[in-house]
């Protein structure tokens, strides 16, 4: 780690929530009684349109064969002579995914069809995050667990990403084996432990890091607070969370590192059995100089200990917050981990920074469930009239 300097604020951190800023700011809301007429409504034209674009795009990925986008790939990927062969195809949240590879061998590259827009945006950032990660001298062995090479571009109309398909599998499909989940979390911490330790350096927290930390956030929160029935009672809540937040950390000394931005078991690959981690997927979160608490609480917020019923994460968040014996238990993880960081003195806040980017940056990938209220009663409401 290195010693005490000023991080600089770089556009890797600016850019996250740019498009959510533009999307708060392009629409009104809809008032409650709008929102629960329409939203089944809503919901129905969300499906049609992600299956529309789901067949559309696996019917092209089938009907081109991959031979196309094979072709692209090649000098990037080194895609043999014989071509790259669409071993599967499926279709996920944001985009249709085909994982691709020679004939009869491994799947070696992942290649992306998004939907929409957001999803467009969130893989135009992965790329960039990835490649400045990579030129970053601190990364050191770091580089082996990323999906490099990566590249997004126009072909044929289409908006296509490819990346390295990582070896392994995710922890999350270990979790009914509770073994080898507990070897693949045990393995995902120390992941993070280098990550921090890589690229760690000590900072004083002055008035930019304030603005990125906390007043950049809450201002999101409180756009998104406004989209809520009865707005006006988040007002105080969300003036005397800033105020507390910003006399919690400034002119503190932490440490600020690259994080990944949405580190749970869904986006750690393992090996068979768990031990050892063989790569980290889904980049368009992470950014450098952040607070390593952000991806040590979304790692430790799914293990069963003190994941809610359902996986629901707003549940787990908003019963920590009002079970304070519940989230002392977090303290010794934390410590154990060495993920404190100086920030570690008071669990409250620190979950409620972490809480404050996740939702926005969830948001940035999800922009739909912004016209969702019951969404943003649960992850946004609940949690700011719980404190």
């Amino acid at each position: 780690m290195r010693g005490m300097v000023t991080e600089p604020h770089t556009p890797l951190t600016d850019d996250l929530f740019a498009g959510l800023q533009r999307r708060l700011a392009a629409g009104p809301r809809p008032s409650p009684t709008t929102a629960r007429i329409l939203l089944p409504v809503l919901r129905a034209r969300v499906a049609a349109t992600r299956l529309a674009g789901s067949y559309w795009h696996v019917h092209a990925a089938r009907r081109a064969g991959c031979e196309q986008l094979a072709r692209w790939a090649r000098p990037t990927f080194e895609v043999p002579a014989g071509g790259w062969v669409a071993h599967r195809i499926v279709s996920a949240t944001e985009s249709t995914v085909v994982l691709a590879g020679p004939a009869g061998k491994p799947v070696e590259g992942i290649i992306k069809l998004p939907y929409s827009d957001a999803a467009w945006e969130q893989l135009l950032r992965q790329e960039r995050v990835l490649r400045a990660l990579a030129a970053d001298p601190r990364a050191g062995d770091l580089r082996s667990l990323l999906p490099l090479p990566v590249r997004c571009e126009l072909r044929g109309g289409r908006r296509v990403a490819v990346e390295r398909a990582l070896p392994g599998q995710t922890l999350w499909s270990l979790r009914g084996e509770s073994a080898s989940y507990a070897a693949g979390l045990a393995a995902a911490r120390r992941v993070l432990n280098t990550l921090q330790g890589d690229t760690g350096t000590q900072v004083t927290v002055g008035q930019d890091l304030v603005e990125r930390w906390v007043a950049s956030p809450m201002a999101l929160m409180a756009a998104l607070a406004a989209r809520l029935r009865d707005a006006q009672r988040y007002s105080a809540p969300l003036e005397r969370l800033t105020a507390r937040l910003t006399t919690w950390l400034e002119g503190r000394t932490v440490v600020s590192c690259w994080i990944h931005g949405d580190f749970w078991p869904a986006n750690i690959m393992v090996e068979a059995g768990g031990a050892h981690v063989t790569g980290v997927v889904d980049w368009g979160r992470a950014a450098s100089g952040e607070l390593p608490l952000h991806d040590a609480l979304q790692l430790l917020l799914h293990e069963p200990q003190f994941a809610a019923g359902g996986g629901s994460l707003d549940r787990t968040v908003l019963g920590l917050l009002e079970d304070p014996r519940r989230l002392a238990e977090l303290r010794p993880l934390l410590a154990e981990w060495g993920l404190a960081s100086g920030v570690g003195d008071d669990l409250r806040n620190a979950l409620l920074l972490y809480w404050f980017r996740y939702v926005p940056a969830f948001l940035a990938k999800c922009p739909s469930l912004l016209g969702n209220p019951w969404w943003l009663d649960r992850n946004v409401g609940r949690i700011l009239l719980a404190v």
